[in-house]
């Protein structure tokens, strides 16, 4: 359609109308039907994949920034809020380390917020130092960590039902486990089971200790001649003595039986009758000079003339059994020294606080029903 054409039509219908009816047909232009194709920017997938590790960096950075902010505030700053011990709960810090046993920040927390809580119960003005208390917490922990450890290689365990019947026992004692259970809320902020976790270690403690001292603690049994001599004589009598006894070991030297001259000359009360014998000891129960000679001799051995706090003795080695030449404290901590264990908290450090240590702390055996 031309110019004149489209004017025509224009005048048709100025004039009213056309022979269809008198509407007019309006021309639209005709688009394509195929969509304009615009020139946007694509990211190959290598892109894609530099930008994910960017995120992925980010969010580990800040993790591990936040991991470092929250290990400040609670080591250096020794943060105690509930903030601290809610990032406690989820990134196991380490308190101390114990062979491959881990000790958290969030299990020391716990022990020290239980003895806290008994202060500011009961006698809030005598609340030792915190560094005090964790000193002592940590110290029982590594040690109940190094009785576990010893407890398996020795074959020692604690059962449920074991368990279950010292706390019936403590609830007996105590007017009942309603009334146990009140106790622990009240002066400890402690729960039953939290409670019962404490027995069970108590009771692996003394299950090891009873199993140290009949099976594997070295015991001795001697006999001895005792010449007495008070520890405030005079050199007179001490050298009178001392030669006494030099000439009771000269005549067993000699060939003359121990039994005999123990029945003869010794002035032990207690053991004479016997030929001197005394029953079976262990490392701790007996005077240290009398210890450290006895337990250096063997099997029918006889000492040189011992010098104690109640004269001057002879000594002849009977028997030995054991093979453990320790205390159980001692085997304790040569056992944890064995053991690779690091602390990362509650280290020595020299204080002049006269505060009284922490004695105070939950009880596996009875809780004091104060009201």
């Amino acid at each position: 359609m031309d110019q004149k054409e489209f004017g025509n039509v224009e005048k048709k219908s100025a004039k009213g109308g056309s022979a269809s009816g008198g509407k007019t047909k309006i021309f639209a232009p005709k688009f394509p039907k195929e969509r304009l194709k615009l020139p946007l920017k694509t990211r190959s997938r290598e892109e894609w994949l530099k930008i994910g590790i960017i995120v992925v960096a980010a969010i580990y950075l800040a993790f591990y920034v936040c991991v470092i902010v929250a290990g400040v505030g609670i080591y250096k700053s020794r943060w105690d809020n509930k903030f601290a011990k809610a990032i406690e709960k989820i990134f196991p810090y380490p308190a101390a380390v114990v062979g491959s046993n881990l000790i958290t920040m969030n299990d020391l927390s716990k022990e020290v917020g239980y003895i806290k809580y008994f202060y500011q119960k009961t006698a809030p003005d005598q609340m030792p130092d915190n560094s005090l208390i964790e000193k002592q917490v940590i110290d029982r922990l590594i040690q109940e960590k190094v009785a576990e450890k010893l407890a398996r290689d020795n074959g020692v365990s604690v059962s449920k039902k074991e368990v279950d019947d010292q706390f019936d026992k403590i609830a007996d004692e105590n007017g009942g486990a309603e009334k146990v259970k009140q106790i622990l809320s009240d002066l400890y902020g402690l729960d039953v089971k939290t409670f019962k976790d404490l027995i069970r270690d108590q009771l692996l403690q003394e299950k090891l200790r009873d199993k140290f001292e009949k099976d594997l603690q070295m015991q001795i049994k001697v006999k001895h001649i005792l010449v007495k001599v008070a520890p405030d004589a005079t050199p007179e009598a001490k050298a009178q003595a001392q030669a006494k006894a030099q000439d009771i070991l000269n005549k067993i030297k000699g060939g003359a039986d121990f039994t005999e001259m123990a029945k003869q000359f010794s002035e032990d009360e207690a053991s004479q009758g016997q030929g001197g014998e005394l029953p079976f000891f262990s490392k701790g129960q007996n005077v240290k000079e009398f210890e450290t000679a006895a337990f250096s001799l063997g099997p029918g051995e006889v000492s040189d003339v011992v010098l104690t706090q109640y004269g001057f003795h002879i000594i002849k080695m009977e028997e030995k059994k054991g093979s453990i030449n320790l205390t159980f404290e001692d085997w304790l901590n040569e056992s944890e020294k064995k053991m690779w264990t690091w602390r990362f908290v509650g280290r020595e450090k020299k204080t002049t606080s006269t505060t009284s240590s922490p004695s105070e702390s939950p009880s596996a055996t009875t809780p004091s029903p104060t009201q």
